[in-house]
């Protein structure tokens, strides 16, 4: 055998690809990557899909709590710092002592789900949350300061974590909040004066919780049916001397 035939021929055109050979191969990966495109947000969704339907079947935890143990539970906690201020009416469930402000009121809140669930905004049914909430009006300044500072000195001694005391600099209202964990979850505490109306306010939000009587199908929040829990008469207790 020569050595010419030994040798490939480099001019062949057979040594090369074809401009078909790159059109396939192109069309290949082309097609590898609109699979992908296509694929991963399929994926994606379905992922999400499997994770809300999961988050749907699984309850959100809440305790088992009639809406009148929760109102006693609250109202006792505000009952506590109402009377550790030491300073204010007494205030009646609705309105009371002569100011178009003042106030004495429970109100019900509906409890909504974490994660994905969140995104539909929707309640979960039978979930509710409670929150104690009072105003009165023509508090004089040195009054409602001093009840907040002995109420934050209060909340540090029983158990509660105060997370804001403003002491009213650049003309701005007092306030104290405060949270803490008890009986059936965690419960917040807000309190404040404000300058300008002389308005002292505050109250006590407690945790959601599932109640036990919820009708099947209902579509009302406890305590808004007409026939509610009351709040309890707030009294002032002794200002410490």
């Amino acid at each position: 055998m020569s050595e010419t035939e030994l040798m490939p021929d480099v001019n062949s055109a057979s040594s090369y690809p074809s401009p078909a050979d790159f059109a396939r191969h192109g069309l290949k990966v082309a097609g590898v990557g609109c699979a992908v495109v296509i694929g991963l947000p399929l994926l994606i969704l379905l992922g999400l899909g499997i994770t809300l339907a999961i988050e749907q079947a699984t309850s959100e935890g809440y305790p088992q709590v009639t809406p009148a143990a929760m109102a006693r539970r609250v109202g006792t906690y505000s009952q506590d710092a109402y009377s550790a201020m030491g300073a204010g009416p007494t205030l009646r469930p609705g309105s009371s002592s002569g100011y178009e402000d003042d106030e004495n009121i429970l109100n019900a809140n509906a409890c909504y789900p974490d994660g994905l669930e969140s995104m539909a905004d929707q309640p979960v049914d039978g979930a509710y949350s409670l929150r104690h909430s009072w105003s009165a009006g023509g508090a004089r300044r040195g009054d409602a300061v001093a009840a907040l500072r002995r109420l934050s000195d209060h909340f540090q001694r029983t158990g509660w974590d105060v997370t804001e005391y403003d002491q009213g600099k650049d003309g701005r209202f007092w306030s104290v909040r405060a949270e803490r964990s008890g009986e059936y979850g965690d419960y917040s505490a807000a309190y404040s004066w404000e300058p300008r109306t002389k308005n002292f306010s505050g109250g006590v939000g407690g945790p959601c919780a599932m109640d036990p009587g919820w009708p099947e199908g209902g579509d009302d929040l406890p305590l808004l049916e007409g026939d509610g829990e009351q709040p309890p008469t707030l009294t002032p207790g002794r200002a410490a001397r």
